[in-house]
């Protein structure tokens, strides 16, 4: 008997063929070393593993081949490059990948960061026909840690995207941008970018609650920290087996917040800290999910990439301004 309804569904993108991609991305420059392909896909395997990259073993026309999700692709074919370029695969070949997937990340990080600078020029440019001014702009989006206590949660969000000049847009564009794409690199873009922004709203509430009414901040640097607490947490994971090399990362971290973020008389290091703080955690579930081949990929991953830069779009809504 036919159900009386469907849910409807639709299936998850197609994981493809890593050696066949290798093959039609490099024509003749894929030289692979001469072993049957049952020790080749294993090998491949253990890369990817040790890697972290998501990847299946399966069996296609009656060979052993190593199966990579859409989104992340370009990363195991990276991988696996490295690997056989140390044995056997043309250097050309090796550079050729590595282009494709610099390319890759960059395009998942510099569009959501130029939107960020658009927004900056629009906030610092008077409108009187209607009603926009620069002082109107931080007074309704501004962190204010006592309205936040009192219950305007979105300033969190909405104080990512406001920034005091030109100056301090360009460091959190360029130290962002850098700190996003290595984050990027691991995660993908839909799971980074939300995982970023969500670590820069609770920085801004746990500066708040911690350093109580009276405190006021802006600047998308507590995302940027939150990036930076993010890496520490993936390679925290991913690190070596003893302890001290398997918490080095973090350390690490902990460094770069104390020399980027202690400079200046605006700097607000207290929230650059709790960031931080915010993001290895985010940065620990990321690993864990790349790990168990959870990560998101296709259509969920543009979902995931366009929530992440409606929660700021949707604190200016609940602020009521402009």
């Amino acid at each position: 008997m036919a159900p009386f309804f469907r849910i409807p569904f639709r299936p998850r993108p197609q994981w493809v063929d890593l050696e066949a991609h290798l093959r039609e991305l490099l024509g003749e420059a894929a030289q692979f070393r001469q072993a049957d392909a049952q020790k080749r896909a294993r090998e491949w395997s253990l890369v990817l593993q040790a890697r972290g990259v998501p990847h299946k073993l399966r069996k296609i026309g009656g060979r052993d081949a190593v199966l990579a999700p859409p989104g992340f692709l370009e990363r195991a074919a990276h991988e696996v490059a490295s690997f056989e370029a140390e044995n056997r695969m043309s250097p050309d070949a090796l550079v050729h990948v590595e282009n494709r997937r610099a390319r890759a990340s960059w395009s998942a990080v510099w569009p959501p960061l130029a939107l960020l600078a658009f927004f900056h020029f629009l906030t610092r440019t008077p409108i009187p026909r209607w009603g926009l001014y620069a002082s109107r702009w931080l007074q309704h989006g501004r962190a204010d840690a006592r309205l936040i206590l009192d219950g305007e949660w979105w300033r969190a969000a909405t104080a990512l995207t406001l920034h005091n000049d030109v100056s301090h847009l360009a460091s959190n564009l360029v130290v962002g941008g850098v700190l996003s794409w290595l984050a990027l690199r691991e995660t993908g873009a839909g799971l980074g970018w939300l995982c970023i922004l969500l670590s820069g709203v609770a920085g801004n509430l746990l500066t708040a609650w911690i350093l109580g009414p009276g405190h006021l901040s802006i600047g998308f640097s507590t995302s940027v920290f939150g990036a930076a607490g993010m890496l520490a947490g993936l390679s925290c994971l991913d690190g070596g087996s003893r302890r001290t090399l398997r918490y080095a990362p973090l350390a690490a971290g902990l460094g770069l917040v104390a020399m980027l973020g202690s400079g200046g008389e605006n700097t607000d290091l207290t929230a650059h800290l709790f960031g931080f703080v915010a993001g290895v955690p985010l940065g620990l579930a990321c690993a864990w999910l790349v790990r168990k081949n959870l990560a998101p990929t296709g259509l969920w991953n543009v979902a995931l990439a366009v929530a992440a830069w409606v929660i700021p779009v949707a604190g200016w809504l609940l602020a009521d301004y402009p």
